[in-house]
């Protein structure tokens, strides 16, 4: 028996494309970075933003909303709710060490 050579899997888009482009032009990921002092932080940001604009949802329901759109228009889909938290945390206060 043969496997097919196709799959098709589908992938909602939404608004992300609209508020990815949006976000790019601004260079929101940059002064995010600039802001929290780190890169990873300002990426963890985003999809929560994406989720408030969106959909608004629990932290612990991120991945869960993020399933079903494509992974490429939302950044940090590997991101836990503890990784969000600390990234929340870091955006309230930059300065305060995040364990």
């Amino acid at each position: 028996m043969q496997t097919p050579p196709f799959r098709l899997v589908r992938q909602d888009l939404g608004a992300l494309p609209i508020f990815d482009r949006t976000m790019q032009r601004i260079e929101l990921l940059e002064h995010l970075a600039e802001a929290m002092g780190q890169a990873r932080y300002a990426e963890a940001i985003l999809p929560l933003l994406k989720s408030i604009l969106i959909e608004r949802n629990a932290l612990y329901a991120i991945r869960e909303w993020a399933a079903p759109y494509d992974p490429a228009l939302v950044y940090g889909g590997g991101y836990g709710d503890d990784a969000l938290a600390r990234a929340l945390t870091r955006s309230w206060n930059p300065i305060a060490p995040v364990c």
